[in-house]
């Protein structure tokens, strides 16, 4: 048994499926586009975290960065600051360790030969005691 619609129901189906269908042809493009850049290239550094006695002492630490990726690339290890710390030629992975002084939380970027960033990871500073405010010795009354 068929019961008809009012003309109303109809129109506002009619108005949600084109609806939908026009919501649906606007996010494929965002969605291949999505999928085009998801992140190629893993990269990691370990620790993630250096502790420190006081604040604002620096933080000494072995840092060990690995990365890898799903084709042959030249890519290179970078400071935040852009200093250089180390260069691998058409390979797909890289790993290498590296002593540091770190007085804030750094980043280190991944880039290849271009520049292009291709992923970074941040090590963060801690500390047990926050750094003591000069007590004045001295009181007027």
């Amino acid at each position: 048994m068929i019961t008809h619609l009012p003309l109303t129901v109809i129109k506002s189906m009619r108005k949600l499926v084109v609806h939908s269908v026009f919501a649906l042809l606007t996010l494929i493009p965002t969605m291949a586009f999505a999928a085009e850049n998801d992140e190629k290239v893993n990269f990691e550094v370990s620790p993630t975290r250096c502790v420190t006695l006081r604040q604002g002492q620096p933080c000494y630490v072995r840092l060990k960065f690995k990365w890898s990726a799903d084709e042959d690339l030249e890519a290179c290890l970078y400071n935040l600051d852009g200093s250089k710390l180390k260069c691998w030629t058409s390979t797909t992975k890289g790993t290498i360790s590296l002593s540091e002084s770190l007085t804030n939380t750094t980043e280190f970027i991944l880039a290849d030969a271009q520049g292009v960033e291709l992923n970074r990871a941040t090590v963060s500073i801690s500390w047990v005691y926050r750094k003591k405010r000069s007590k004045r010795r001295w009181r007027l009354f």
